[in-house]
């Protein structure tokens, strides 16, 4: 869920500290969802019972970049964030080094490099697309984000 990764960090933007953590280059797009839009795509997916039987289907609200998320952030906040580049790299090792310890915070890390590292394959093809299937449009990247600023009171 897009706001909620905003919320806890995952997504790399650190609104009150004004700071982005954006993994390799930030040009590999990654598909995320509001919690609202997960509803109206199992919605879809109920009206289209013939379409989606027996289908491993994904739907999402964006298809976006760390870039393009960060570049969004500053142009509605009207500043520049700080921005820490990580390797993919790094990330895994950290994260196979925190399993080995039986650390599960392992996750973050390679949930991290799973979705942002260069080169993953991970943003949601149009017409792959359970949105598609079932009719349900994307959201608009730039609203969500600004909805998110304003309550987090950055804007």
């Amino acid at each position: 869920m897009l706001v909620q990764g905003l919320n806890v960090g995952s997504i790399g933007i650190n609104i009150k500290d004004k700071t982005a953590t954006i993994v390799d280059s930030g040009d590999e797009r990654f598909f995320a969802s509001n919690l609202d839009q997960v509803g109206r795509v199992v919605a879809g997916i109920l009206k289209h019972p013939d379409e989606t039987a027996n289908r491993y289907l994904e739907g999402a609200s964006f298809n976006a970049s760390h870039n393009e998320i960060v570049s969004i952030v500053e142009e509605l906040i009207g500043s520049k964030l700080t921005v820490n580049r990580l390797s993919s790299a790094d990330l895994t090792k950290a994260g196979e080094e925190k399993l080995a310890q039986g650390d599960f915070r392992a996750f973050g890390d390679l949930l991290r490099v799973h979705n942002h590292a260069d080169g993953a394959g991970n943003s949601l093809k149009v017409d792959e697309s359970a949105n598609t299937l079932v009719g349900v449009p994307y959201e608009d990247l730039r609203a969500t984000l600004k909805d998110w600023l304003q309550t987090a009171g950055a804007i």
